[in-house]
């Protein structure tokens, strides 16, 4: 035997507060903290469009961080900020990545990833590679938990090489897990 349940509103027993609301299309919205299409916070980006200090992040004055990226795959629900940093648009649990090779074999390479709080701003991860070899793949992959407004910034120290911006050289994406 097949049920078909067909409501367009869903409320809690307790006080009759709409908790889920489906439009005639089928799309579905409502209060609380589950994640469904396009209130999903995710973000991939590949390549980078330009580079900025970021020492007004609280970070030291030779880290260069990007300011945008050159290919958008996706970006929904605010996880990324306008200046290149992922921005926690809700209390959660976040996961990132962000991947950098490098473009000569002359200089050491490093990735530096950090968490800026309201209390602060903390390196979490530091990622080298040599000079030998042109080439080198430099990651950070991380599950962490932010706060409402916490942002995650990633970039390079400026007496080593920066990066190479090509789409294929760099990438990086997030997303908000609960």
């Amino acid at each position: 035997m097949t049920s078909i349940l067909k409501v367009s509103e869903i409320q809690d027993p307790t006080n009759s507060n709409t908790a889920l609301t489906i439009d005639n299309s089928g799309n579905v919205s409502g209060t609380g903290t589950f994640l469904l299409d396009n209130n999903h916070p995710i973000f991939s980006f590949s390549g980078v469009s330009g580079f900025q200090s970021a020492g007004y992040e609280g970070v030291g004055p030779n880290i260069v961080c990007p300011s945008g990226y050159r290919t958008t795959i996706i970006n929904q629900a605010g996880l990324m900020g306008s200046d290149g940093a992922m921005v926690a648009p809700a209390d959660g649990i976040y996961e990132f990545c962000v991947v950098t090779q490098f473009g000569t074999t002359n200089q050491y390479r490093g990735l530096y990833v950090y968490h800026k709080s309201s209390s602060g701003t903390n390196q979490i991860d530091t990622a080298f590679a040599g000079n030998n070899y042109y080439g080198y793949t430099t990651s950070c992959h991380r599950i962490v938990s932010l706060s409402q407004g916490d942002k995650i910034l990633w970039g390079y120290h400026n007496s080593y090489d920066s990066w190479d911006t090509n789409d294929s050289n760099f990438n990086c994406w997030g997303r908000r897990l609960k």
